[in-house]
């Protein structure tokens, strides 16, 4: 027999539905002050092709009809490598949510002179919208150039309240 709180959690994921998308943001950073960085990007919608072959693994990315997705981030360094992100994704009518860092992210040179190579995983903090009450995780792949290029790519699961559903 289930637990009050099992019963309890299995009406509340009930009322919920997962969402997991990819994203490829475009834009550009600023240093802001002596180890904050700030960035914003635009990401078109799309879908994420991946083939694989006798060549090996090939990805690319087919554009959609349809609206695009704003990043807005700070990322607070804690070293030359380690940093802390917080910041938000708007969809477009009133629909944003917000993440922060679950840990330290890191952003090092790599191979590509000019280049740097960061990652960092967050956590959906809730939003508005549709996103408000929203959970999940984000995963964030990125390159930044000296110039403060960035190419963001981002993985997510989210878990959003169905239609008709409270928290």
């Amino acid at each position: 027999m289930a637990s009050t709180s099992e019963a309890a959690n299995e009406r509340h994921l009930a009322g919920m539905r997962h969402v997991a998308f990819s994203m490829q943001f475009r834009g550009h950073s600023h240093r802001l002050s002596p180890g904050v960085l700030t960035a914003r990007a635009t990401a078109p919608s799309s879908a994420l092709v991946t083939e694989i072959d006798a060549d090996g693994v090939h990805g690319h990315l087919e554009l959609l009809d349809g609206d695009e997705a704003h990043l807005e981030c700070r990322l607070t360094f804690l070293d030359e490598r380690r940093f802390e992100e917080v910041g938000t994704v708007s969809f477009g009518n009133g629909n944003a949510l917000r993440f922060r860092s679950t840990g330290a992210g890191t952003l090092a040179p790599c191979h590509d002179p000019g280049l740097r190579h960061g990652t960092a995983a967050w956590e959906v903090d809730g939003g508005a919208g549709i996103f408000a009450g929203a959970t999940g995780r984000i995963v964030s792949n990125f390159l930044l150039s000296d110039t403060g290029d960035l190419t963001d790519h981002h993985l997510g699961v989210l878990f959003l309240h169905r239609a008709g559903h409270s928290c």
